[in-house]
């Protein structure tokens, strides 16, 4: 009984003290707020744990908004302007870094090691380049980060710099209104090209759809003896304006074409805002339209050959096919040799750009339906030719407003072909470039050997090996 009631009497003066925690005695110091103390349970697939990074973070750089070039006198100074902008799923992008070039190496963006160190994000940067004769280019590459550090892909973007001679430049236009005041330095723009694609004549129809192309289009007019022809809204080069006209019977159309450039603002500068016009279409022939049975104006009769030495070539005799093992059986016909065509590049300037031909050919011979692709920089590959019965192939022009990194390579799907060379790859310069490629052919892999007769051929007497007499191209050697 006394040890309950000794326990009983220890356990209320414990309750006491407890209670009276945090009092304040009078003389003594203020208590301080008792520690609180939590204890953190891990539990599995919980939101506290490390967050995995599931999305990269993105960014992007642009130079004078986009523009593809800037220009001025040699020796003087180019001011372009680069815009960063970068977002992170997960917080704030809080750094960059980065590193110019006077060009982009292989047309790539560099790898992070060659970057500067890591600085403040900032959303622009003004950077000056001296500019050199004829035509250069200046290169920005950036990588960005967030707060948790994160990092990007490396980014790039690169504008052609054209350098003219001082006196193709008046220097009255740069002298500020005020000798005090500060001018801004606005890079100079080049012109863009208006470009309308060939239109049909003569024709029986009564409407016809005329195709206008230019890059920061808002408008486009066509003025002809039928009318006139607008079209309103924004279109480019590679989402051109079809503009249909109407024709009045048994007459000759002259039609005039006249396009307005967007009105660009850009760190202080204008850009565009001006009209363009042209009574040509992009291979430089007359935009003329003959509707029914009229007789066209006297036009004089060019005198260059439409195609580069085609008029006046005489193909080649083909040699008679020799009968190869089983393959061809001796009663085989043998194939009809392709009619030759004409298909020349024109021999007028189209302006800048560039057209690619040439032939593929297997052991002497032409290999029809091989692809040919073209790629800008670091870009997506494109198909712009397919060879065809006699192994040769050529390209649309296409137009190019400024120097430009250029690869070409060869494809033929689900053949076991191999090409030489792989690649071709090389600096475009600004001006026209018609540039020819050939390919040769050669097995990447084994091929099983054919068992002579294995198709089932009469009772011929076989070759030990098929012997493939080539057949001569078409096309007249003077065009490759």
């Amino acid at each position: 009984m006394r040890k309950l009631f000794a326990f009983t009497l220890l356990f209320s003066l414990a309750l006491l003290a407890f209670s009276r925690q945090g009092e304040v005695v009078p003389g003594a110091a203020t208590p301080q707020a008792p520690q609180q103390y939590f204890i953190y349970l891990p539990v599995m697939g919980n939101t506290l744990a490390e967050p995995k990074v599931t999305q990269i973070i993105s960014g992007s750089v642009w130079l004078n908004g986009g523009i593809c070039c800037v220009g001025g006198t040699v020796g003087s100074t180019a001011t372009i302007v680069a815009v960063f902008e970068a977002t992170s799923p997960f917080t704030t992008v809080t750094g960059l870094r980065l590193i110019t070039h006077s060009s982009n190496p292989q047309g790539q963006c560099v790898a992070e090691a060659n970057l500067g160190e890591w600085q403040p994000y900032h959303s622009s940067q003004v950077f000056t380049t001296t500019i050199a004769s004829g035509w250069t280019s200046f290169a920005v590459h950036v990588q960005f980060r967030d707060a948790l550090g994160n990092p990007s892909p490396v980014v790039c973007d690169e504008i052609a710099v054209e350098g003219m001679p001082a006196s193709e430049t008046p220097t009255a236009t740069l002298t500020p209104t005020t000798p005090t005041a500060t001018a801004t330095i606005c890079p100079l723009p080049t012109q863009v090209w208006l470009a309308v694609e060939p239109v049909t004549s003569p024709t029986d129809l009564l409407t016809q759809t005329i195709i206008v192309r230019m890059d920061n289009g808002v408008a486009a007019t066509i003025t002809t003896e039928s009318g006139t022809f607008n079209y309103w809204g924004e279109f480019g080069f590679g989402l051109p304006a079809p503009i249909t006209i109407t024709l009045l019977p048994n007459h000759e159309h002259h039609l005039e074409v006249s396009a307005r450039v967007k009105r660009v603002e850009y760190a202080g500068c204008v850009y565009g805002d001006y009209t363009v016009g042209t009574t040509h279409d992009r291979h430089g022939q007359p935009l003329t339209i003959v509707q029914g049975a009229v007789t066209p104006s006297a036009t004089p009769t060019p005198t260059a050959t439409p195609c580069l030495a085609c008029a006046s070539a005489t193909p080649s005799p083909t040699p008679t096919p020799t009968s190869t093992a089983c393959l061809e059986c001796a009663s085989a016909t043998p194939s009809p040799t392709p009619t030759p065509t004409c298909a020349c590049l024109p021999t007028h300037t189209p302006g800048p750009g560039l057209a690619l031909k040439g032939d593929v050919r297997w052991q002497g011979t032409g290999l029809a339906g091989v692809s040919i692709y073209r790629s800008y920089a670091a870009y997506a590959g494109v198909i712009v030719a397919t060879t065809d019965a006699t192994g040769h192939y050529q390209s649309e022009f296409a137009y190019i407003p400024g120097d430009e990194m250029v690869t070409v390579w060869a494809e033929l799907p689900g053949s076991p072909y191999a090409f030489d060379p792989a690649v071709v790859y090389w600096r475009h310069y600004f001006g026209t470039e018609i540039k020819t490629i050939d390919f040769t052919v050669s097995l990447a892999t084994p091929v099983p050997t054919r068992t002579p007769c294995q198709l089932g051929c009469p009772s011929v007497t076989p070759t030990p090996e098929a012997t493939l007499t080539p057949t001569p191209s078409a096309l007249p050697s003077t065009l490759r």
